[in-house]
């Protein structure tokens, strides 16, 4: 986000991702170091897992979900 910068997305290629939660993600660290976290579970249908501490989140591409909560902005915290 533009006047945010606290705020982020992930995308994968030209796929914005989502985070399959039911509450508002928050993440700990630095942007440019949560990549390193994540890893491919399912290549063939592109979900992620991203591992921060005390949680791994499940991200899928927003055009793959249907019914589940789902979020695509998380906030980045250095608590």
């Amino acid at each position: 986000m533009p006047n945010s910068p606290q705020v982020i997305s992930i995308s994968y290629g030209p796929a914005l991702l989502a985070f399959e939660a039911e509450n508002e993600v928050i993440l700990k660290g630095e942007a440019n170091d949560l990549l390193k976290n994540l890893s491919v579970l399912d290549r063939s249908s592109n979900t992620f897992q991203l591992k921060n501490p005390n949680k791994n989140y499940i991200l899928r591409p927003l055009y793959d979900i249907d019914t589940q909560s789902y979020g695509v902005y998380t906030t980045l915290r250095d608590f």
